[in-house]
C-alpha cells in the first residue's frame, strides 16, 4: 500500500513538472511572438522618432529579462513567465496593439453592447449596428487605458484626440474611442484608416445629411457630393449629421471664395495655412475641379501626396508626371540611381551622377557639395523639349505610313516630289484600290491639319498685333519662323532685335513670341531673361568650377531648370552694353559659342564640368541698341531685325491702345473712363519727353492717372480726364525740353547739320566757322571723335577748291589765319563722317562770307571731290529737323531708296513747310543754302 502511495505520489510530480513545463514553453513562445510582432508594429507607428525610440527600448529590456531566466532555478520559472507576461499586457496598455480588436483580445477583455442601443441618427446608429466592422477592424490603437467606473448602458462613443497627435497622421487621422461597460471603460486612442480609395465612406448611409443639406442651405444632392467626398473616414465616425452639414456649408463657402481669387491671393492663404490645412485646401480645390490650381500651389509648397484620395492624387500625378516606373510616389522616396536612370541622356552624363552619388554613399557626413551638384544636375530637364501641337504636319509621317504599306510606290519619282506637295503623291498613289481608302483618309488629315494651321496663324497675327504697336518687321520674321517650323519641324533659332530703347523689343518676345508658342496644358514658352548690360564675369553664365568653394551652376543652366525643358527662349538684353575688357571679351567668347549651331548642341557650364547640354532647339533672342558696339563675329549669327523709332502717332496709339490700359489696371479704373485728348498727348511727348521709345511718357501718365485716383478717392465725382491744366499742375516740378530751333536770319560761317544718335533720335546740330586769329592751324572744338575730326579736315580742303572756282587767285597758303570749327554742347561727344558736306558748306561760307539760310540742313559725306556719299538714320534725322523748324533738308542721293520707302510706309515727315532734296555733289548744294 505505501509503494503504490509513492508511485502515485512520483508519477504526480512527473505531471506537474511536464505541466508547468508545457506552459512554460507556451508562455515563452506567446513573449517571444509579442516582442516580434510588438517591435514591427511600433516600427510602422507614425509617432514621434525619440518616443518610438524609448517603447522599442522597453521592448529591448523585455527581451533581455527573457534571456536572463535560463540562469535562474527552473522552480521560478512559471512565477517569471507569469510576471513577463504581466509586462506585454502592460505594454499592449500603453501601445495597443495592431488593431482594437487584437488588443482586447490580448488583454482578455471581452465587450458587449445593448441590444436596444440605439440613437437618433441614421449615421451613428449604422456605426453602432456595424461596430465590429467600423472600429474593432479599423482603428489603429496607439494607447489603450481600461477605468473602472460604473455605467448605465455599454455604449460606444467616439472623438476627435485634442490636443492631436504632433506627427500629420495624428492631425489628420487622431481619434479616441470609448467603449463603456457595466463596470469598466475602455479608451483607446489611435489612427483611422485613411480610406484613400473611399471603400467605407461610400457605404456609410448619407440620406440624412442630403436631406439636411436641402433643408437648412439649399444645397442639393448632386451638388453636396464632391464636397462629402472631402470630408474624411473619421470625420463620419465622431460628427453628427448637423456638424457635418455645417462643414460641408464651410467648404462651400471656401470654394466660391477659391474659384473667383486670383493665384496671388490663392497663394498667400496658402503659404500661411499649416499643413494640415493646406491638404485640406488641395483636397477642395482638386475636388471641386481647380485643377491649375491646385497643382501651381503644390509645386509651389509640397505636400506629402500620401494623405490625399487616391482620386486626387492622380490628377496631381497627370498634371506633373510624377509617375515613375518603380510606382507612385513622392519625389523624394524614389531613389537617386533610379532617378538618374530615367534621365533622358547619354551613358557619360549618367556616370557624372553616379561618381557624385558614389561621393554622398561613402561619406560619413553626406558630402554636401555632391550633394547639391546631384540635386541641381536631376533638375536638368534632359531630353525634354516642348512642342506645339498647332506646329505638327502630319503630311510627311501619313507618306512614310503610305510607303511602308504600299512599298511599290516608294520610287524616285515619287521621293523627288516628297518635299514639294504632300497632297499630289497622295492623290497620285490612288491608282491602286487597295490604297484608295488610305489615301482618302490621309487626304482629309491632311486638309484638317492645313486649316488647324491657317487658324493657328491667324491667331498669331492677333496675339502679335495685340501685344506691340508696329514692328512689322519683327512680326513678319515671326509668322515667316513658325511657318518653316510648321513646314520642316522644329529647329533652334538665333535673332537679334536693334532699336532704342523703350519701343517694345523685349515685349515683343515675352508677351508677343512666348504666347504664340502655346503647349497642349495651355503654357506658354518658358522665357528666361538675361541682362548682359553691366554683367562683368562670364561665370554668371556658365557658372564657376565644381571645386571651387560656394560655387554654383550658371544663370543657362538654371534657366533650363526652372523651364524644365532644354528648348526655351533666351533673352539676352542689351548685348551692346558688354564691357570692352578681358570680362566682356569673355562673355562674348560664351554667347559665340552658344550661338553656334555647329557647336550648340554640345554645351557646357563649368560647374557641371563635362556634362553635355544640347541647346540646338532653343530660341535665342539679343536685343542691343547699337550693332557697331558689337563682335562682328557674334553679330554674323545672328538674324538681324532693325526695329524703329516710334513716332508721335505712333506714341497716340500706344498711348492709348497699350499704355494706359496698364496704368488703369494699377488703380481699378476701366480703361474707357481716362480720356485724352491726341493735343494732350502731344504736349506730353514734346514738352516732357525726348525719347524714341516710350518709357518716359509711361511714367508721365503713371503720375497723372495717379492723381486722378487720389482725387477720386477723395472727391468720388471727378471727371477722369486729363487736360492741359492736370498736366501743368501735376508736372509743375519739371522743366519742359528746350527744343531745337533755328533763327530766320541769314549767318556767315554758319549751317545746320542734322544727326542721329544710337537711342534712335535725331535733330539739327548747329556748326559754326571763325577765325583763328592765334594760329594758321585748324582748330576744332564742340568734343569731336576722331572720325569728325577727319571729315572737317577734308571738307576744308573741298572748300578751299570753291573758293579757287569762284576766284581763281585765290591761294589758301596766303591766309594768316587759321580756321577755329565749332560743334556747340560741348558736353556732347560728337562723331560720324555724316556732316562733312555741311562743314564744307559753313567754311565756304566764311571764306566767301555769304550768309548761308538758317531754315535748310544738310547731312551727307563728303570725299575730296566734292561728292555727297550715303548716311545712316535718315528717317530719325529729317523727323529731328522738321521738329527743329527747318523747312528745306539735303540729303544724300544715294539715300533716294530709303526715302521712297518712307514715303510709301507714309512714314516721311514731308509736306507743304518741310521739303527734302536729293544732292549728289557739293555744287548741288549752293543753290539751296544761299539766298
Amino acid at each position: 500500500m505505501k509503494e503504490k502511495e509513492n508511485n502515485d505520489s512520483k508519477e504526480l510530480i512527473i505531471f506537474n513538472f511536464f505541466n508547468t513545463y508545457v506552459k512554460n514553453r507556451i508562455l515563452k513562445k506567446k513573449i517571444i511572438t509579442f516582442l516580434a510582432q510588438m517591435s514591427s508594429y511600433l516600427h510602422k507607428c507614425p509617432i514621434d522618432t525619440i518616443i518610438k525610440q524609448k517603447k522599442i527600448e522597453k521592448l529591448f529590456t523585455l527581451k533581455r529579462k527573457l534571456d536572463t531566466l535560463r540562469n535562474i532555478k527552473a522552480n521560478v520559472h512559471q512565477l517569471a513567465y507569469l510576471w513577463l507576461d504581466l509586462c506585454c499586457k502592460r505594454i499592449v496598455l500603453q501601445n495597443g496593439f495592431f488593431s482594437i480588436e487584437n488588443t482586447l483580445n490580448y488583454l482578455g477583455i471581452e465587450v458587449n453592447f445593448d441590444e436596444n442601443l440605439n440613437s437618433n441618427n441614421e449615421l451613428q446608429n449604422y456605426i453602432l449596428n456595424n461596430y465590429q466592422d467600423f472600429f474593432q477592424k479599423k482603428i489603429i490603437p496607439l494607447n489603450c487605458d481600461v477605468i473602472c467606473k460604473k455605467n448605465e448602458i455599454n455604449s460606444i462613443n467616439f472623438f476627435r484626440i485634442r490636443p492631436a497627435l504632433s506627427e500629420i497622421e495624428g492631425k489628420l487621422y487622431g481619434i479616441c474611442v470609448e467603449i463603456d461597460q457595466k463596470n469598466f471603460t475602455v479608451r483607446f486612442m489611435g489612427l483611422v484608416d485613411p480610406d484613400i480609395l473611399r471603400i467605407y465612406r461610400n457605404q456609410l448611409p448619407k440620406n440624412e445629411i442630403f436631406e439636411d443639406l436641402e433643408k437648412r442651405y439649399k444645397i442639393t444632392k448632386d451638388e453636396a457630393k464632391p464636397y462629402l467626398n472631402c470630408l474624411s473616414y473619421r470625420d463620419y465616425l465622431e460628427l453628427e449629421t448637423r456638424q457635418i452639414t455645417n462643414k460641408v456649408k464651410q467648404l462651400k463657402e471656401k470654394f466660391d471664395f477659391y474659384k473667383t481669387a486670383d493665384l496671388s491671393i490663392l497663394l498667400s492663404e496658402y503659404q500661411f495655412l499649416n499643413e494640415y490645412f493646406r491638404i485640406e485646401m488641395i483636397s477642395l480645390l482638386l475636388e471641386l475641379g481647380l485643377k491649375n490650381q491646385a497643382n501651381y500651389l503644390y509645386q509651389i509648397i509640397p505636400i506629402s501626396l500620401k494623405f490625399l484620395d487616391w482620386e486626387l492624387q492622380k490628377k496631381i500625378f497627370t498634371s506633373i508626371s510624377f509617375v515613375f516606373d518603380i510606382g507612385v510616389g513622392k519625389e523624394e522616396e524614389v531613389p537617386y540611381e533610379t532617378k538618374i536612370d530615367n534621365l533622358n541622356t547619354s551613358e557619360s552624363n549618367k556616370n557624372k551622377a553616379y561618381e557624385k552619388l558614389k561621393n554622398i554613399t561613402q561619406s560619413n557626413d553626406g558630402d554636401a557639395k555632391s550633394q547639391k551638384y546631384l540635386d541641381g544636375f536631376l533638375k536638368i530637364p534632359f531630353g525634354i523639349f516642348k512642342s506645339e501641337d498647332a506646329l505638327e504636319d502630319p503630311g510627311k509621317k501619313l507618306v512614310n505610313e503610305l510607303y511602308e504599306k504600299f512599298p511599290a510606290y516608294k520610287n524616285k519619282k515619287v521621293l523627288s516630289k516628297l518635299g514639294n506637295n504632300y497632297m499630289k503623291i497622295l492623290e497620285k498613289s490612288n491608282t491602286y484600290k487597295q490604297s484608295k481608302e488610305f489615301c482618302s483618309n490621309a487626304l482629309q488629315q491632311i486638309k484638317n491639319a492645313r486649316e488647324k494651321q491657317k487658324a493657328y496663324l491667324n491667331k498669331v497675327d492677333d496675339i502679335l498685333e495685340n501685344c506691340v504697336h508696329g514692328h512689322t518687321l519683327v512680326k513678319t520674321q515671326i509668322r515667316r519662323l513658325l511657318a518653316q517650323w510648321i513646314s520642316g519641324g522644329q529647329s533652334g533659332i538665333v535673332l537679334g532685335l536693334e532699336g532704342p530703347p523703350g519701343n517694345g523689343k523685349t515685349t515683343m518676345i515675352k508677351e508677343g513670341l512666348a504666347n504664340c508658342l502655346i503647349d497642349s496644358h495651355g503654357n506658354k514658352r518658358p522665357v528666361g531673361f538675361i541682362p548682359l548690360g553691366g554683367m562683368t564675369n562670364g561665370s554668371t553664365l556658365v557658372g564657376h568650377g565644381y571645386t571651387y568653394q560656394g560655387s554654383n551652376w550658371g544663370r543657362i543652366a538654371d534657366i533650363l531648370m526652372q523651364s524644365k525643358c532644354m528648348n526655351p527662349i533666351f533673352l539676352f538684353d542689351e548685348l551692346d552694353k558688354v564691357s570692352n575688357t578681358e570680362h566682356g571679351r569673355e562673355i562674348v567668347s560664351i554667347l559665340t559659342h552658344l550661338t553656334d549651331t555647329s557647336q550648340n548642341y554640345e554645351f557646357y557650364d563649368k560647374y557641371f564640368d563635362g556634362v553635355e547640354l544640347d541647346l540646338s532647339k532653343a530660341l535665342m533672342i539679343f536685343t542691343f541698341n547699337d550693332r557697331s558696339r558689337i563682335d562682328p563675329i557674334l553679330l554674323d549669327r545672328m538674324t538681324i531685325i532693325e526695329t524703329k523709332p516710334l513716332s508721335v502717332d505712333d506714341k497716340k496709339i500706344v498711348c492709348k491702345n497699350h499704355l494706359i490700359p496698364q496704368i488703369c489696371k494699377l488703380v481699378d479704373f476701366e480703361p474707357s473712363q481716362v480720356k485724352i485728348s491726341d493735343e494732350d498727348i502731344e504736349d506730353l511727348i514734346y514738352d516732357y519727353t525726348f525719347e524714341a521709345g516710350a518709357r518716359q511718357l509711361k511714367r508721365l501718365l503713371e503720375s497723372l492717372i495717379q492723381e486722378l485716383n487720389l482725387q477720386r478717392l477723395l472727391n468720388p465725382n471727378t471727371d477722369f480726364s486729363i487736360d492741359r491744366f492736370l498736366i501743368h499742375d501735376v508736372l509743375k516740378h519739371k522743366d519742359k525740353i528746350r527744343k531745337e530751333s533755328v533763327t530766320d536770319n541769314e549767318i556767315v560761317g554758319q549751317i545746320n547739320g542734322m544727326y542721329a544718335n544710337t537711342l534712335g533720335l535725331g535733330g539739327i546740330l548747329p556748326i559754326q566757322v571763325s577765325k583763328n586769329v592765334s594760329e594758321s592751324k585748324l582748330e576744332l572744338t564742340g568734343t569731336q571723335g576722331d572720325t569728325m575730326k577727319e571729315s572737317m579736315k577734308c571738307a576744308r580742303n573741298v572748300a578751299f577748291g570753291l573758293m579757287t572756282k569762284d576766284d581763281s587767285s585765290f591761294d589758301p597758303n596766303e591766309i594768316k589765319y587759321g580756321l577755329h570749327i565749332h560743334c556747340p554742347s560741348t558736353s556732347t561727344p560728337k562723331d560720324g563722317p555724316s556732316a562733312g558736306g555741311a562743314i564744307c558748306m559753313a567754311v565756304y561760307s566764311f571764306l566767301s562770307n555769304k550768309p548761308i539760310l538758317q531754315n535748310v540742313a544738310m547731312t551727307g559725306e563728303i570725299d575730296l571731290i566734292g561728292n555727297i556719299t550715303a548716311i545712316g538714320g535718315l528717317d530719325a534725322k529729317l523727323t529731328g529737323a522738321k521738329r527743329a523748324g527747318i523747312k528745306v533738308a539735303l540729303i544724300p542721293e544715294e539715300n533716294l531708296q530709303q526715302l521712297e520707302r518712307l514715303r510709301n510706309e507714309n512714314k516721311s515727315p514731308e509736306d507743304d513747310n518741310f521739303h527734302v532734296y536729293c544732292v549728289s555733289h557739293i555744287d548741288e548744294v549752293l543753290e539751296y543754302v544761299f539766298s
